[in-house]
């Protein structure tokens, strides 16, 4: 038996900051957080295969650093949501909450990322990436990049990339490389305080994108402001979209269902009363191959615009316009054009 399936709907719909990572969930310690204590970091581990959580220097159930689902399922009250989805029910049990006193070894802090000079050969990789991909054209906010990455040991490396510059100075970097464990990195301005801002004209309505490759490739097809999020679990406690009266907010479509509902409760805490939220996935295209049918969950708006089919129609209904439709089927790229059917 497997828990990963009933941890992960749990920590996002209690909004709790996660990493998933092979064996275990590293997590905001929900106890704390269920009794109004903050939990800036990560103090918890929560395993997928026996359900166990394990607190490192937070607060605990009973006095113990290691608690059983039993014991954190009726505590923190989520029977109802464990039933549902384990199929299996907990009994109420007589659990208290205690403030864990156990210290946590400090580590010495790493120095975090500088940019440094690009090289001229790094640049042209960087700028024939953004050409690829399409997203050229706004150099202030998107351009290629250096940056020194230190290690725990006081070594430091050099890797080039492509940053995307958030109004606060926040940055984040996109690495032309394959390794998940350097392929995005961020720092400075105070960290992620802000929506990453393509557009901003003072228009009523404005388009939130998930991811800042796809938020560049709506802005060239649309004429109202573009924001971005990096991180659709913490919001930017930030008064920027009080001006606005509507907002279209698009996010990738395997992820709707999971994150909408906490996704909407974020946004109205920092938008003006009144303001129409509408929550979407980004594309919605059933997919028809001949052999087999299904939604497309890989599609996005930067892979129809890098490949010329992206207008304003199909960022604004989520369904590809006939014109693009047309495109496709007029394309010479037949061997990676799948052919799209749409409800």
């Amino acid at each position: 038996m497997s828990y990963a399936k009933f941890i992960e709907y749990i920590l996002q719909k209690e909004n709790i900051d996660y990493e998933s990572r092979s064996k275990y969930f590293y997590i905001q310690n929900p106890i704390s957080l269920k009794n109004g204590n903050s939990d800036n970091n990560k103090s918890a581990a929560w395993y997928k295969k026996s359900g166990n959580l394990k607190v490192f220097n937070a607060d605990t159930i009973n006095g113990k650093d290691f608690i059983s689902i039993q014991e954190l399922v009726s505590y923190m009250g989520w029977n109802l949501d464990y039933e549902k989805i384990m199929k299996l029910s907990i009994e109420e049990l007589k659990s208290f909450y205690t403030k864990n006193n156990i210290k946590k070894k400090k580590e010495k802090p790493i120095n975090p990322p500088i940019e440094v000079e690009i090289s001229e050969s790094d640049k042209k990789k960087c700028l024939k990436y953004m050409e690829d991909r399409g997203i050229l054209g706004f150099d202030d906010i998107c351009y290629p990049t250096s940056t020194k990455i230190f290690t725990k040991n006081g070594s430091h490396f050099i890797k080039s990339g492509i940053c995307f510059k958030y109004p606060n100075g926040f940055k984040k970097i996109r690495y032309l490389t394959n390794d998940k464990k350097y392929r995005f990195i961020s720092f400075g301005g105070g960290g992620y305080r802000e929506f990453y801002t393509i557009r901003k004209d003072g228009n009523k309505k404005l388009i939130l994108v998930e991811g800042e490759s796809c938020g560049i490739s709506v802005a060239k097809h649309v004429k109202v402001d573009v924001k971005c999020m990096m991180n659709l679990k913490n919001i930017p406690d930030t008064n920027s979209l009080e001006d606005y009266e509507e907002i279209l907010v698009l996010i990738d479509h395997d992820k709707f269902y999971s994150v909408c509902q906490g996704l909407y409760k974020n946004l109205v805490k920092i938008c003006n009363i009144g303001c129409n939220i509408e929550i979407r996935p980004k594309l919605m295209i059933w997919l028809d191959a001949g052999f087999k049918a299904m939604w497309d969950y890989r599609t996005d708006f930067n892979d129809l615009h890098k490949r010329g089919f992206l207008d304003e129609e199909t960022i604004m209904t989520g369904f590809l316009s006939e014109k693009s439709i047309e495109k496709m089927k007029k394309s010479v790229d037949k061997n990676n054009i799948m052919w799209y059917n749409q409800y």
